[in-house]
């Protein structure tokens, strides 16, 4: 068991999954991995996802500053 360490995942998608789109019953890749984090031990799990990655290139930029500067932040923090 992997008791008593971190994760951090970081997923990257083309869309985004907002409340409109139900995003607790469609985003299957952070619930995955927090389930397979506990299923060995580790419960301090962190996720984050960049998104909108295939709404060109502005919107893409955006995303990847935006996810940039929140890894920066949880960085911070662990």
């Amino acid at each position: 068991m992997l008791g008593g360490r971190k994760v951090v995942v970081i997923g990257a998608r083309g869309v985004m999954l907002g409340a409109e789109f139900l995003a607790s019953a469609f985003d299957f890749q952070m619930a995955y991995m927090a389930a397979w984090s506990r299923m060995v031990g580790v419960t301090d799990f962190h996720g984050m996802c960049v998104e909108k990655t295939l709404f060109g290139p502005d919107a893409d930029h955006a995303s990847r500053a935006a996810g940039a500067a929140e890894a920066i932040a949880l960085a911070g923090t662990l």
